[in-house]
């Protein structure tokens, strides 16, 4: 029997190459790749395999419709599932590129993968079904999203009222103030204006009665100086009781008196007046996936030494030379794990990050970071490689930390269950402190004037 060689192999590549396909319109006989790429390319043509058993052939075209798609890479039918790729293959990918995967013929897996998907898609539908229980459907949210904007300017006017509130206050405090003010000075210049008004009465009597003493008869004399001393001394007297000061500059003598203890205590309250509260339960089933708790915390709230340190926005910066300034961040860290970052903007000289212990923000020690320092409450990395840990003794105070560079981003993260601090700086800069006593508070240390850094969560 004869055998034919590809049409195309032979042309291309002058190889005898067994045919196994001939297309009647063409006329040509192709190998097997071939022989698919030609009736993929010419799907009006009738591509019949090549039968040598004498048995009917039967053309490749309907081959291929019956397996709907052609691998690009081997041009054979798709008839594969690669279980670990989840790919649909041809028999020749499963035996190259996926021969160590799990690999099954459709036509084996097709049934056992339709029950599997349908049990998917009913398992889906349940879901939905639950989900819209939960949340009441898509008209339930449609109603909330127009609850939320009503919630939104309702809550928008409190935090006007609130606040009109306070500014009501400080405006009534702040004119009262001025009216006392404005009523001492008019006091005083009253004062000095009835002063000059009798002094100038005093020196014109005297002034009369010193130019006429020589004219005036014995009798007028006695008169006239009894009279005197009733009007004239009378007056000074009373100029002497009004004046009640020691010296006139004294009258110029008066501002007003605050308390900056007091001026702090209200900007404190002020700063960390009210709060946004998202009043999510601490526990919540979805879809039967439990979420975590969710912390109340209030991560943009701070305590620091607003003699020395300024604020703006996040930026703390140290406005004296009056040793170390600590910022304490109101983020109590208790559970779960909790990550901040610390821009440094400017060093200057000296800056630590780390974190505090309870005692520390409750007395709001702002000077807590001093010498010597071995009884301390604070885990602290320096900008100088130190390293002040009140949890790991046998690292506090020693040359172990890393080296900060202005502008840099410093991540830090504490660890709730293994009670763990990292700080991190780049993607291979890392040192970790064990053993927290929890709960702690984010802190920055700030030692020189100009040095500055932003707590961000």
């Amino acid at each position: 029997m004869r055998v034919e060689s590809c049409s195309v192999c032979l042309d291309d590549l002058s190889e005898h190459v067994e045919a196994k396909y001939r297309c009647n319109d063409c006329g040509l006989f192709y190998c097997s790749g071939d022989g698919k790429r030609h009736a993929k390319k010419h799907p009006d043509h009738v591509v019949e395999e090549l039968m040598h058993n004498n048995s009917s052939s039967l053309p490749i075209n309907n081959l291929i419709l019956n397996h709907h798609e052609i691998c690009h890479v081997h041009a054979c039918p798709i008839n594969t599932y690669c279980k670990n790729c989840q790919q649909v293959i041809c028999s020749a990918c499963g035996l190259e590129m996926h021969k160590l995967h799990d690999c099954f013929l459709i036509d084996q897996i097709y049934n056992e993968e339709k029950i599997k998907f349908r049990v998917d898609l009913e398992t889906l539908q349940k879901r939905v079904l639950q989900f819209d229980n939960l949340i009441g459907g898509s008209a339930k949210l449609d109603e909330t999203l127009h609850q939320i904007e009503i919630r939104k300017i309702a809550e928008m006017d409190l935090i006007d009222e609130l606040f009109d509130e306070v500014i009501n206050k400080t405006n009534s405090r702040r004119e009262y103030l001025k009216k006392s003010l404005n009523d001492m000075a008019v006091e005083r210049i009253n004062l000095i204006t009835e002063i000059l008004e009798m002094k100038q009465v005093i020196e014109k009597e005297a002034l009369i009665n010193i130019d006429k003493i020589e004219e005036m008869s014995k009798i007028d004399l006695i008169r006239n100086k009894i009279l005197l001393q009733k009007k004239i001394y009378s007056t000074y007297d009373k100029m002497e009781n009004n004046l009640r000061f020691s010296s006139a500059e004294q009258l110029n003598n008066f501002c007003l008196e605050s308390d900056k203890h007091k001026l702090k205590v209200i900007l404190d309250s002020i700063e960390n007046l009210g709060r946004v509260n998202a009043n999510i339960p601490s526990t919540t089933y979805l879809l039967n996936r439990h979420l975590d708790p969710i912390q109340d915390i209030i991560p943009d709230e701070f305590y620091y030494d607003r003699d020395n340190v300024t604020k703006e926005a996040n930026l703390f910066t140290k406005t004296s030379y009056s040793g170390h300034s600590v910022v304490i961040s109101s983020m109590k860290i208790s559970e779960g794990v909790v990550e901040w970052r610390v821009d440094l903007k400017n060093i200057c000289k000296w800056i630590g990050i780390g974190v505090c212990q309870k005692s520390v923000f409750d007395n709001k020690d702002f000077t807590c970071f001093k010498s010597p320092f071995n009884n301390h409450n604070y885990d602290v990395l320096t900008s100088n490689r130190y390293v002040f840990s009140c949890s790991d003794k046998t690292l506090n105070n020693t040359l172990r930390g890393l080296d900060f560079v202005d502008s840099n981003e410093i991540f830090c993260e504490v660890d709730c269950n293994t009670k763990t601090l990292t700080i991190r700086q780049g993607a291979q800069q890392r040192f970790s402190l064990q053993g927290l006593q929890l709960p702690v508070y984010p802190i920055i240390v700030l030692l020189t004037k100009g040095c500055s850094a932003s707590i961000n969560f």
